[in-house]
């Protein structure tokens, strides 16, 4: 893994994924022409290239569930963007540096607490905010002047939020393999 890894049965299903758009972003110029050309040379790309990469491979995504099954006729959408609230981010920086020095690394009630949050669509509304673009640079902007907050411990959910709200939700509930949402 270049620059996400889980722990612990982690979010797999959205890192796989962003994983293979970084390396596309990577690998191949904005024409298709490789620009890496072995494992070796993707080993020493320096980090702000890797990080471009990651901001990119999250825009293309976001930016392509926005607009799946668009035509070239059609009107764009936005892609959303969500992040964290800055006071919600300094607690959660604050649970986990604690954490960091505790004996073990366990999660405390208080980092506890702040996840918990996010599972209401109160806790949702009080500490997430949302953002629109609509061209890959735009995109790749607010990814990168919202950084902090997606590289958090809730990194990988903010960019599976940021996609469902691309995407719409009247159009994920489409794709579900049941209707009965319990």
């Amino acid at each position: 893994v270049l620059f996400r890894s889980q722990r612990q049965g982690g979010p797999c299903g959205v890192l796989a994924p962003v994983q293979a758009f970084v390396l596309k972003h990577l690998i191949f110029s904005g024409d298709g022409v490789p620009t890496i050309s072995s494992l070796e040379d993707l080993g020493k790309v320096c980090e702000g290239k890797r990080d471009g990469a990651l901001r990119s491979a999250i825009a293309e995504i976001l930016l392509r569930a926005a607009n799946a099954g668009k035509t070239s006729g059609d009107q764009r959408l936005n892609a959303k963007v969500a992040y964290l609230r800055d006071g919600f981010i300094d607690e959660l920086d604050r649970q986990c540096d604690f954490i960091d020095r505790a004996d073990g690394g366990s999660p405390t009630n208080g980092l506890s607490a702040l996840c918990t949050q996010m599972t209401t669509p109160e806790g949702l509304d009080a500490n997430v905010e949302v953002v629109e673009g609509k061209t890959m640079n735009e995109v790749i902007d607010l990814l990168y002047k919202h950084e902090k907050s997606l590289r958090s411990p809730l990194g990988s959910l903010l960019v599976l939020f940021s996609a469902l709200i691309s995407r719409g939700l009247h159009e994920v509930r489409h794709y579900r393999d049941a209707e009965d949402p319990t």
